[in-house]
Protein backbone atom coordinates (compact mmCIF):
# COMPACT_ATOMS: atom_id res chain seq x y z
CA UNK A 1 0.00 0.00 0.00
CA UNK A 2 1.28 3.47 -0.86
CA UNK A 3 2.71 5.41 2.08
CA UNK A 4 3.14 9.14 1.82
CA UNK A 5 6.74 10.40 2.22
CA UNK A 6 7.75 11.55 5.70
CA UNK A 7 8.51 15.07 4.45
CA UNK A 8 5.21 15.34 2.62
CA UNK A 9 2.70 17.65 4.23
CA UNK A 10 -0.30 16.51 2.18
CA UNK A 11 -2.44 13.44 2.65
CA UNK A 12 -1.40 11.68 -0.53
CA UNK A 13 0.50 12.37 -3.73
CA UNK A 14 -1.11 15.02 -5.98
CA UNK A 15 -1.16 12.65 -8.94
CA UNK A 16 -3.30 10.01 -7.27
CA UNK A 17 -6.68 11.36 -8.44
CA UNK A 18 -5.83 9.74 -11.76
CA UNK A 19 -5.60 6.33 -10.14
CA UNK A 20 -8.28 6.85 -7.53
CA UNK A 21 -8.51 7.81 -3.87
CA UNK A 22 -6.71 10.99 -2.92
CA UNK A 23 -7.06 14.08 -0.77
CA UNK A 24 -6.74 17.78 -1.63
CA UNK A 25 -3.39 19.13 -2.82
CA UNK A 26 -1.83 22.29 -1.42
CA UNK A 27 0.24 22.79 -4.54
CA UNK A 28 -0.74 24.49 -7.75
CA UNK A 29 -1.37 22.99 -11.17
CA UNK A 30 2.25 23.45 -12.18
CA UNK A 31 3.42 21.27 -9.28
CA UNK A 32 0.93 18.51 -10.08
CA UNK A 33 1.97 18.53 -13.74
CA UNK A 34 5.63 18.36 -12.74
CA UNK A 35 5.09 15.36 -10.46
CA UNK A 36 2.98 13.59 -13.07
CA UNK A 37 5.60 14.18 -15.80
CA UNK A 38 8.44 13.09 -13.52
CA UNK A 39 6.62 9.87 -12.70
CA UNK A 40 6.21 8.93 -16.36
CA UNK A 41 9.76 10.03 -17.18
CA UNK A 42 11.21 7.68 -14.58
CA UNK A 43 9.15 4.87 -16.06
CA UNK A 44 10.40 5.53 -19.59
CA UNK A 45 14.03 6.09 -18.60
CA UNK A 46 15.29 3.04 -16.64
CA UNK A 47 18.62 4.70 -15.83
CA UNK A 48 17.01 7.66 -14.07
CA UNK A 49 14.24 5.81 -12.27
CA UNK A 50 14.95 5.34 -8.54
CA UNK A 51 12.38 2.57 -8.40
CA UNK A 52 14.04 0.35 -11.00
CA UNK A 53 13.24 0.73 -14.62
CA UNK A 54 11.31 -1.65 -16.74
CA UNK A 55 9.21 -3.15 -13.94
CA UNK A 56 6.18 -0.91 -14.22
CA UNK A 57 2.94 -2.86 -14.47
CA UNK A 58 1.36 -3.08 -17.89
CA UNK A 59 -2.16 -3.45 -19.09
CA UNK A 60 -2.80 -5.30 -22.36
CA UNK A 61 0.88 -5.10 -23.28
CA UNK A 62 0.95 -1.31 -22.80
CA UNK A 63 2.06 0.75 -19.84
CA UNK A 64 -0.75 2.48 -17.94
CA UNK A 65 -1.40 6.04 -19.08
CA UNK A 66 -1.12 7.35 -15.53
CA UNK A 67 1.66 6.67 -13.02
CA UNK A 68 1.32 3.87 -10.53
CA UNK A 69 1.19 4.55 -6.80
CA UNK A 70 4.84 3.56 -6.43
CA UNK A 71 5.96 5.80 -9.29
CA UNK A 72 3.89 8.70 -8.02
CA UNK A 73 5.22 8.31 -4.48
CA UNK A 74 8.84 8.52 -5.62
CA UNK A 75 8.13 11.50 -7.88
CA UNK A 76 6.31 13.21 -5.03
CA UNK A 77 9.26 12.61 -2.69
CA UNK A 78 11.72 14.05 -5.20
CA UNK A 79 9.52 17.08 -5.68
CA UNK A 80 9.24 17.64 -1.93
CA UNK A 81 13.01 17.38 -1.52
CA UNK A 82 13.58 19.93 -4.27
CA UNK A 83 11.06 22.23 -2.57
CA UNK A 84 12.86 21.92 0.78
CA UNK A 85 16.22 22.71 -0.83
CA UNK A 86 14.69 25.70 -2.59
CA UNK A 87 13.27 27.05 0.64
CA UNK A 88 9.86 28.52 1.40
CA UNK A 89 7.99 29.94 -1.53
CA UNK A 90 7.75 33.70 -1.62
CA UNK A 91 4.27 35.07 -1.79
CA UNK A 92 3.52 36.73 -5.07
CA UNK A 93 3.20 40.49 -4.61
CA UNK A 94 -0.30 41.70 -5.28
CA UNK A 95 -0.56 44.45 -7.86
CA UNK A 96 -2.85 47.19 -6.65
CA UNK A 97 -4.23 49.23 -9.52
CA UNK A 98 -4.39 52.93 -8.72
CA UNK A 99 -7.91 54.24 -8.49
CA UNK A 100 -8.67 56.57 -11.37
CA UNK A 101 -9.49 60.12 -10.36
CA UNK A 102 -12.92 61.19 -11.58
CA UNK A 103 -13.18 64.36 -13.72
CA UNK A 104 -14.95 66.14 -10.87
CA UNK A 105 -12.22 65.16 -8.39
CA UNK A 106 -9.58 66.19 -10.92
CA UNK A 107 -11.22 69.59 -11.34
CA UNK A 108 -11.53 70.08 -7.59
CA UNK A 109 -7.87 69.16 -7.04
CA UNK A 110 -6.72 71.74 -9.58
CA UNK A 111 -9.11 74.36 -8.22
CA UNK A 112 -7.81 73.98 -4.67
CA UNK A 113 -4.21 73.95 -5.89
CA UNK A 114 -4.81 77.03 -8.04
CA UNK A 115 -2.96 75.54 -11.00
CA UNK A 116 -3.54 74.51 -14.60
CA UNK A 117 -2.52 71.34 -16.43
CA UNK A 118 0.78 72.85 -17.59
CA UNK A 119 2.08 69.51 -18.89
CA UNK A 120 -1.01 68.96 -21.05
CA UNK A 121 -1.80 72.47 -22.29
CA UNK A 122 0.13 75.32 -23.88
CA UNK A 123 -0.45 78.87 -25.11
CA UNK A 124 0.02 79.56 -28.83
CA UNK A 125 -0.35 82.68 -30.94
CA UNK A 126 -2.87 82.06 -33.74
CA UNK A 127 -3.34 85.25 -35.79
CA UNK A 128 -4.00 89.00 -35.35
CA UNK A 129 -7.78 88.42 -35.25
CA UNK A 130 -8.00 85.57 -32.72
CA UNK A 131 -4.80 86.42 -30.93
CA UNK A 132 -3.72 83.63 -28.58
CA UNK A 133 -5.33 80.30 -27.87
CA UNK A 134 -4.93 77.20 -25.73
CA UNK A 135 -3.73 74.00 -27.40
CA UNK A 136 -3.31 70.46 -26.11
CA UNK A 137 0.11 68.86 -25.69
CA UNK A 138 -1.51 65.56 -24.61
CA UNK A 139 -4.69 63.62 -25.30
CA UNK A 140 -7.88 64.35 -23.35
CA UNK A 141 -10.61 61.71 -23.18
CA UNK A 142 -14.30 62.53 -23.42
CA UNK A 143 -15.53 63.92 -20.10
CA UNK A 144 -12.07 64.87 -18.80
CA UNK A 145 -11.56 68.08 -16.88
CA UNK A 146 -9.51 70.41 -19.07
CA UNK A 147 -9.10 73.84 -17.49
CA UNK A 148 -10.66 76.32 -15.07
CA UNK A 149 -11.62 79.88 -16.00
CA UNK A 150 -9.71 81.51 -13.19
CA UNK A 151 -9.93 85.07 -11.97
CA UNK A 152 -11.42 87.20 -9.22
CA UNK A 153 -14.95 86.31 -8.09
CA UNK A 154 -17.10 89.46 -7.81
CA UNK A 155 -20.84 90.21 -7.57
CA UNK A 156 -22.99 91.79 -10.29
CA UNK A 157 -22.73 95.31 -8.87
CA UNK A 158 -18.93 95.25 -8.80
CA UNK A 159 -18.85 93.74 -12.29
CA UNK A 160 -20.98 96.58 -13.65
CA UNK A 161 -18.74 99.14 -11.98
CA UNK A 162 -15.56 97.63 -13.43
CA UNK A 163 -17.00 97.42 -16.94
CA UNK A 164 -17.39 101.19 -16.88
CA UNK A 165 -13.71 101.50 -16.10
CA UNK A 166 -12.34 98.84 -18.42
CA UNK A 167 -11.65 99.14 -22.13
CA UNK A 168 -13.80 96.89 -24.35
CA UNK A 169 -10.79 94.74 -25.18
CA UNK A 170 -10.38 94.08 -21.46
CA UNK A 171 -14.06 93.57 -20.62
CA UNK A 172 -14.22 90.46 -22.82
CA UNK A 173 -12.35 88.60 -20.06
CA UNK A 174 -15.25 89.08 -17.61
CA UNK A 175 -17.37 85.94 -17.32
CA UNK A 176 -20.93 86.35 -15.95
CA UNK A 177 -22.91 83.40 -14.53
CA UNK A 178 -25.72 82.58 -12.12
CA UNK A 179 -25.14 80.78 -8.84
CA UNK A 180 -27.68 80.34 -6.05
CA UNK A 181 -30.16 82.65 -7.77
CA UNK A 182 -27.65 85.52 -7.97
CA UNK A 183 -25.51 86.87 -10.79
CA UNK A 184 -21.77 86.62 -10.31
CA UNK A 185 -18.72 87.36 -12.41
CA UNK A 186 -15.25 85.96 -12.81
CA UNK A 187 -12.97 88.89 -13.59
CA UNK A 188 -10.22 87.34 -15.68
CA UNK A 189 -8.81 90.59 -17.00
CA UNK A 190 -5.55 90.22 -15.09
CA UNK A 191 -2.68 88.66 -17.07
CA UNK A 192 -1.90 86.04 -14.44
CA UNK A 193 -0.61 83.31 -16.77
CA UNK A 194 -3.69 81.12 -16.36
CA UNK A 195 -5.00 79.24 -19.40
CA UNK A 196 -8.79 79.36 -19.04
CA UNK A 197 -9.13 83.05 -19.85
CA UNK A 198 -7.48 82.49 -23.25
CA UNK A 199 -9.78 79.74 -24.56
CA UNK A 200 -11.47 80.93 -27.77
CA UNK A 201 -15.08 80.77 -28.90
CA UNK A 202 -16.40 78.10 -31.30
CA UNK A 203 -20.15 77.86 -31.83
CA UNK A 204 -20.17 75.27 -34.66
CA UNK A 205 -18.11 72.43 -33.26
CA UNK A 206 -16.66 73.15 -29.82
CA UNK A 207 -14.69 70.39 -28.11
CA UNK A 208 -15.42 71.54 -24.54
CA UNK A 209 -18.32 72.78 -22.45
CA UNK A 210 -18.52 74.93 -19.34
CA UNK A 211 -19.68 73.51 -16.03
CA UNK A 212 -20.04 75.16 -12.64
CA UNK A 213 -18.11 73.42 -9.85
CA UNK A 214 -18.48 74.26 -6.17
CA UNK A 215 -15.35 73.90 -4.05
CA UNK A 216 -15.01 74.99 -0.44
CA UNK A 217 -18.28 76.90 -0.68
CA UNK A 218 -17.31 78.96 -3.73
CA UNK A 219 -18.31 78.63 -7.41
CA UNK A 220 -15.74 77.84 -10.10
CA UNK A 221 -16.20 77.70 -13.87
CA UNK A 222 -14.50 74.74 -15.53
CA UNK A 223 -14.18 73.30 -19.02
CA UNK A 224 -14.76 69.59 -19.68
CA UNK A 225 -14.07 67.69 -22.90
CA UNK A 226 -17.14 66.96 -25.05
CA UNK A 227 -15.18 64.35 -27.00
CA UNK A 228 -11.66 62.97 -27.28
CA UNK A 229 -9.23 65.81 -27.98
CA UNK A 230 -6.00 64.79 -29.69
CA UNK A 231 -2.58 66.36 -29.19
CA UNK A 232 -2.07 69.72 -30.93
CA UNK A 233 -5.78 70.63 -30.97
CA UNK A 234 -7.07 74.04 -29.95
CA UNK A 235 -9.38 74.02 -26.93
CA UNK A 236 -12.70 75.76 -27.66
CA UNK A 237 -16.20 76.20 -26.23
CA UNK A 238 -19.40 77.96 -27.26
CA UNK A 239 -19.56 81.29 -25.44
CA UNK A 240 -23.32 81.51 -26.08
CA UNK A 241 -24.02 78.21 -24.30
CA UNK A 242 -21.72 79.00 -21.40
Amino acid sequence: MYQKPVICCILVCPTLPAIGGCGPCIYDTQAREFIHSLSLHMRNDPHSSPIGGGNAPKTGGQAPKNPTEEEAAVACSLFMLSEEQRGPRKARPQTVMPRRTTPLQDATNHILAGRDKNSMLEIKYINPVKGRGIFTSAVFSQGDFVVEYRGELIDAAEAEHRRKLYHDARSIFMFDFTWKLKTWCIDGTLEDGSFGRLVNNEHKSPNCRMKLIEAEGKPHICLFALKEITTGTEITYDYALA
